[in-house]
């Protein structure tokens, strides 16, 4: 069952139990507490003042209370210490009518969509009373808005006090509150200023067995007859204001109530506190009667503030391993690797906080392809833009880490590194040889004169047509990591080239020719730094870093809308997606993400959709399929606006599935195209006969055997195969131009199989922009109706799953087996993914740059 019906079934429980109390006790009072609401908690103190702020998430958090008076000083102390969904409050009163006291409060709470519910159980000593259960719940259904309510004594705890106590009389007790933020009215969802002022209105609703004028020690004034819920209410109004980031201030008015055993006077109290990120101080004191509360505060995550010292850091960011797409499941044993949009989300992060003055980019042995590196390039450069600095240090480094380091301000090299800087190339692999030696005849037929994803099998050499569109997208490509370089080191273009043909480098030779800035060890960087960018600069890691988690106080609001991001990566396959074994690739499932789409589509809080494709194509079936699904979106009744995101490559049947979307964006460097078909079989006849092994077949049907492996085809079959191939080529160029809107004739000029760059690509109307994940996920949400300035949440699909423990074993053992035997068992592989005679939109290859 889904987590929205277990909600639904919890909440119809509370709100039942919470409505049915009807004799509820309410505790003696114990220690006064700092300025507070039952609609706005949402801190440690949350079990005392409603349980259900338990489940906002504002992290860890410890408060330590000492409430006081002007003419007996201390009345006790307490302390509140929460997070995660649970708190404990322990208070200590000295001295009173109920004599030395303690309470100490367990709750726990949850929430979900603005909608909180939690529970908190008190004991107490030096009380003569039972232990107590309080029921709260907490609404925000816009961020302007908040309500609370809390059920004290839900389970009618017995209280006997002293008999001149006017609280010994027991009482039913419901606290109520209400929450209004006025300038969230006028900001855009997730505005920043709407939490500045923050207006409440609590009432305290009680019900005593017997009604009396006022409280005397032999209780003459008793009346017999009840008090109901609305003849003593307490009521309580505030206000809070941050004037600015770090120091606030507050007010509370209570007018009289003039009887009952919570009587008094009108009282007014104004506080103060003051926030140092994660350190809070503050005190609350009530006109006239000098009674009053301070308070220190510790919390997890950081408040903005203008009153702390700002000490300028550089964040010390390491790139490690592979970067790539997406995550799709969990394991105890496999390790954590970084995806391009965490990576960028973490640049623009550094970009925002005014602590940061740069980053220091660690490359070390990381894999990305091209245009996940041009989009982590981009984001460092706009973090520069911005005014900060960026460094990169090197111990040895290829091209594709060169060309994202060469961004930086400064690039720093191990004395004894390497840089090898060599340009690019481009590999092409041919079995024809191979198959004509151990007798396997390759049978395949391709539509598109340049599609060549077959000729691997059925050639020794690159055909001229296969030559010429690789060097075009060769050319292109080269062109742009030479510019890269000269702009990024201030060269010209013919010197980058010049260099780039006197490559590799020594560090020393690098060093010599102007490509890196020094050479240091790395535990020399942090005094480097210093003599770069001054003595008070710090260098922290990214843990570190990371642990400085900014609050976010905004309440949650129904209407703010989410931006789904469905990730379609690896070959495509019928069925459902894999993540890759010790000798196969990662798949894109028909079955899988066509119900990803359709799931996002469904969701009434997704806005519109982000479609972010890494893939070289596959089955053009379960292509075809995804593809429906993608139309449905833009094209159907529940229309949503959808925007494809090409990564590294999105070709052949990676382009298939994505022709259909509002928009499309590519980087410069994505690997796109490929428009057209390969149909056929591998006939292993001949090899059979080599090794003794012979076939009879019987046949109902002169073609029943067409698509076995044990013969050829005829010249008969062989006319068919190509009508077939050609016929699918037709559809994949109409269902070209129906979705962009081009006429199929001109699709064919850009088609017949050839590969573009996603800037070239751009040019031929195959793509509408170039730019990365974050500029898809902008346009999808202005498509989708958020307004500018307002926030907007992102939901990635599909779900991530939990490996089983064989998977976790596979796992380990693949670490054991070098990468590029990998590879290569991979590519042989995958071959058996497809159904011999499979119309297939495959890529020729896959550009990696080393």
């Amino acid at each position: 069952m889904s987590r929205g019906f277990h909600m639904a079934v919890i909440i119809h429980i509370l709100v039942m139990t919470f409505c049915s109390v009807l004799s509820a006790q309410v505790a003696p009072d114990f220690l006064r507490l700092p300025h507070h609401s039952v609609a706005v908690t949402g801190d440690a103190l949350a079990p005392v003042v409603n349980p259900a702020g338990l489940g906002v998430g504002s992290g860890e958090s410890l408060l330590i209370f000492m409430p006081y008076s002007t003419g007996s000083g201390l009345a006790g102390w307490g302390y509140a210490v929460g997070g995660e969904g649970i708190g404990l409050v322990g208070e200590f009163v000295r001295n009173d009518v109920w004599s030395n006291r303690n309470r100490h409060t367990f709750g726990f709470g949850l929430g979900y969509r603005g909608l909180y519910l939690g529970a908190a159980y008190a004991w107490t000593k030096g009380v003569d009373r039972e232990n107590n259960w309080d029921i709260g719940l907490m609404a925000r259904p816009f961020q302007f808005l908040s309500f609370g309510g809390v059920a004290r004594g839900v389970n009618e705890p017995r209280i006997n006090a002293p008999a001149d106590s006017a609280s010994a009389m027991a009482a039913v007790g419901f606290d109520l509150g209400l929450a209004f933020r006025p300038l969230a009215l006028f900001t855009p969802i997730g505005g920043k200023y709407g939490t500045r002022i923050t207006l409440t209105a609590d009432a305290g609703l009680r019900k005593y067995p017997v009604t009396y004028l006022e409280a005397t020690p032999d209780r003459s004034n008793i009346l017999d007859e009840t008090d109901g819920y609305l003849d003593n209410v307490d009521w309580k109004l505030g206000a809070s204001v941050e004037f600015v980031p770090g120091i606030a201030g507050y007010v509370d008015y209570s007018p009289e109530v003039k009887q009952g055993p919570h009587a008094h006077d009108g009282m007014i109290s104004t506080g103060l506190s003051l926030n140092f990120g994660r350190i809070g101080f503050g005190a609350d004191r009530e006109r006239g009667a000098g009674d009053g509360v301070s308070y220190l505060s510790l919390t997890e995550f950081h408040r903005p503030s203008s009153i702390w010292f700002h000490r300028q850091k550089f964040v010390e960011i390491r790139l490690k391993g592979p970067i790539i797409e997406y995550e799709g499941s969990a394991s105890w044993f496999k390790p954590d690797r970084r995806t391009v949009y965490e990576l960028v989300r973490k640049i623009e992060r550094c970009g925002d906080d005014p602590d940061v003055a740069g980053i220091l980019l660690r490359i070390e042995d990381f894999s990305a392809g091209l245009a996940k590196i041009q989009e982590i390039r981009d984001a460092l450069r706009e973090f520069m833009d911005s005014g900060r600095s960026v460094v990169v240090y090197l111990e040895s480094c290829g091209n594709g880490g060169y060309y994202l380091a060469s961004v930086a301000d400064y690039i720093f090299m191990n004395p004894v590194g390497d840089l090898n800087l060599t340009g690019l190339s481009a590999h092409a692999v041919f079995l024809r040889g191979t198959l004509d030696r151990i007798g396997i005849d390759p049978n395949y037929v391709h539509a598109g004169g340049y599609k060549s994803a077959s000729e691997s099998l059925t050639r020794e050499d690159m055909s001229p047509s296969q030559r010429e569109e690789l060097d075009f997208v060769l050319d292109e490509l080269y062109d742009d990591f030479v510019a890269a370089i000269a702009d990024g080191r201030g060269y010209i273009e013919d010197q980058v080239r010049e260099l780039v043909e006197d490559g590799p480098f020594t560090a020393a030779d690098a060093f010599s020719a102007g490509l890196v800035d020094s050479l240091v060890y790395k535990d020399e960087l942090k005094d480097l730094l210093k003599d770069y960018f001054g003595l008070k600069t710090r260098l922290v890691t990214e843990r570190k870093y990371d642990r400085r988690t900014t609050l976010n106080d905004e309440w949650y609001d129904l209407r703010r809308k989410s931006i789904a991001v469905v990730y379609g990566c690896g070959v495509i396959v019928r069925g459902a997606s894999s993540g890759g074994g010790l000798f196969s690739d990662r798949t894109m499932g028909s079955e899988t993400i066509a119900r990803a789409l359709r799931k996002a589509r469904e969701s009434k809080s997704v806005a519109a959709i982000v479609f972010r494709i890494d893939s070289p194509g596959g089955s053009m079936l379960a292509s075809d399929i995804i593809m429906r699904e993608v139309k449905l979106c833009t094209r159907g009744e529940e229309r949503k606006p959808l925007i494809v995101s090409m990564s590294d490559v999105a070709g052949s049947g990676g382009y298939y599935i994505a022709c259909m979307a509002d928009t499309i964006i590519a980087m410069p460097g994505t690997i796109t195209g490929s428009i057209g078909v390969i149909s056929g079989k591998l006939a292993y006849n001949r090899l059979q006969g080599k090794i003794g092994i012979t076939t009879e077949t019987l046949r109902r049907g002169k073609h029943a055997d067409m698509w076995s492996g044990h013969r050829s085809f005829t010249d008969e079959e062989w006319g068919k195969v190509r009508r077939e191939t050609e016929n699918y080529y037709r559809i994949f160029l109409e269902r070209v131009a129906e979705g962009r809107g081009i006429d199929t004739s001109e699709v064919n000029r850009f088609a017949q199989g050839r590969i573009w760059t996603g800037s070239q690509a751009a040019e031929r109307k195959l793509v509408d922009l170039t730019g990365g994940l974050d500029l898809a996920i902008q346009i999808a949400a202005f498509a989708g109706g958020v307004k500018d300035g307002e926030s907007f949440g992102v939901k990635t699909y599909p779900d991530r799953r939990q490996l089983g423990f064989g998977d976790e074993i596979l796992w380990v053992a693949m670490k054991r087996v070098p990468a590029d035997v990998r590879r290569l068992a991979a590519s042989l592989n995958g071959e058996s993914r497809w159904e011999a005679g499979e119309p297939l939109l495959l890529m020729p290859y896959r550009l990696e740059i080393e």
